[in-house]
């Protein structure tokens, strides 16, 4: 786990995938957590192979897993939003930074509307919150007093 820190493409480990040298985690109170991931990189016969790396590219689901003691923790997961590129001539010393963000930011593309007649409140968090493919950790309650 180079820099402490795992990128792992689909939630899945592959070690094909280039480290990057450095990672950044952005958490703020009524935000998305965001992450940035920095590659150096090389021009290869006039190509930037890294910008066609599907598994960095918009949309690309990415996790970032660290050890947490003992145990692995994800501290993000989500899908690729933008990517930024420094080029300095000649190849070397250029910079690819993946940026992206939680799954919140799927969930705020659209709005929907959907009436629940009989139901309770943790079923309909839990149905809208799993179509995200999120599950709440929460125990909610199920009337209101």
């Amino acid at each position: 786990m180079p820099l402490g820190c795992e990128v792992l493409p689909n939630a899945l480990p592959d070690p094909t995938l280039a480290t990057p040298s450095r990672v950044e985690v952005i958490e703020a109170v009524g935000n998305a957590t965001t992450y940035s991931l920095f590659f150096g990189f090389q021009i290869d016969d006039g190509d930037l192979p890294l910008l066609k790396d599907a598994r960095l590219g918009p949309e690309a689901e990415l996790a970032l897993r660290v050890l947490d003691g003992e145990r692995a923790s994800v501290l993000v997961r989500g899908p690729v939003t933008r990517q930024r590129m420094s080029v300095v001539t000649g190849g070397e010393g250029s910079l690819l930074e993946v940026i992206g963000a939680d799954a919140t930011v799927a969930l705020a593309r659209e709005s929907k509307m959907h009436v629940w007649p009989s139901t309770t409140d943790a079923s309909a968090i839990t149905e809208l919150l799993g179509a995200a493919g999120l599950v709440p950790q929460v125990t909610l309650p199920t009337t209101v007093t």
